[in-house]
């Protein structure tokens, strides 16, 4: 059985029209899986650059933190606060000062403090006591301030009641 001319080139043409066809199968479904891939690529890109911009936030947010935790854990107990707070007082040359500590509050993290502090001087020292013991220990905060003089020649007597916080370890 001979193939003739004619029938060679039918058969031939459609095993190019079936290679061509099986060709564009292979080459669209590698187009699309290509550009599924491409899609994910771009979502991913897009994720780590947010993820690289909080990365970014987080590491000024814990330089900030430890910036200000570091004032904060100066202090470790109650008998340091208030060294610190005599420590203030006399490098401010005040000589009547009186510091009652309350008891502390376990506030789980950190324990909070409340200080009764009597102060007799002039109004200028006085004003810059409070001024100093709040910039310089930021893990105190003055939640009542109260002056009185009984005669008019007496030196101002100042009440504070701070609250003060210490980071537990």
């Amino acid at each position: 059985m001979k193939i003739r001319k004619r029938e060679l080139i039918l058969l031939s043409s459609w095993l190019i029209i079936i290679a061509a066809v099986f060709g564009d199968y292979l080459i669209r479904s590698t187009h699309r899986k290509l550009t599924e891939l491409d899609d994910e690529i771009s979502l991913t890109q897009e994720k780590l650059s947010r993820i690289s911009g909080i990365a970014k936030q987080a590491d000024v947010i814990n330089a900030e933190y430890d910036k200000v935790a570091l004032n904060f854990r100066e202090i470790k107990d109650s008998d340091s606060m208030l060294q610190e707070i005599s420590v203030i007082a006399k490098k401010l040359n005040i000589l009547n000062v009186n510091v009652k500590p309350g008891k502390p509050k376990d506030e789980g993290l950190f324990k909070s403090y409340s200080i009764k502090i009597e102060i007799q001087d002039e109004m200028p020292v006085l004003a810059r006591f409070l001024f100093t013991l709040t910039e310089e220990l930021k893990s105190i905060g003055v939640e009542r301030f109260q002056v009185n003089a009984k005669t008019k020649g007496e030196l101002p007597k100042a009440t504070l009641q701070v609250s003060a916080v210490v980071f537990k370890e």
